[in-house]
C-alpha cells in the first residue's frame, strides 16, 4: 500500500538528517509515521510543502483481495489511458 510520498532532493546535506525510525529524540507524541517524518523534517530544517504544478506520476488503484488478473489487468490499462490522456495539449 503508499500511504504518502515524499520527493526528497538526497544530494542536499539537510536530508542526511532525515529519518523515521528512530524518531528525534526531542518526540514525544504518539508513533505516526506522518507526524514523526514532518517533525523530522521540521528539526533538519526541510521545509515541507506540496506541489501541484509538476505531475510527478501516477498510481494505480489499490484492487480488491479477491480480484484477479484480468482486474488487475484492466486497471493498468486504465492508468495507462490516463497517463496518454492527460499529456495531450
Amino acid at each position: 500500500m503508499v500511504h504518502s510520498t515524499f520527493l526528497l532532493d538526497l544530494r542536499k546535506e539537510s536530508s542526511t538528517r532525515l529519518r523515521f525510525y528512530p524518531p528525534h529524540p526531542e518526540y514525544g507524541w504518539n508513533l505516526d509515521d506522518i507526524i514523526v517524518f514532518a517533525f523530522s523534517c521540521k528539526m533538519a530544517e526541510v521545509q515541507m510543502f506540496v506541489c501541484n504544478k509538476e505531475q510527478f506520476g501516477f498510481l494505480p488503484v489499490p484492487l480488491r483481495s479477491h480480484s484477479t488478473l484480468r482486474d488487475e489487468k484492466e486497471s493498468f490499462e486504465h492508468v495507462l489511458l490516463e497517463i496518454m490522456g492527460g499529456q495531450r495539449g
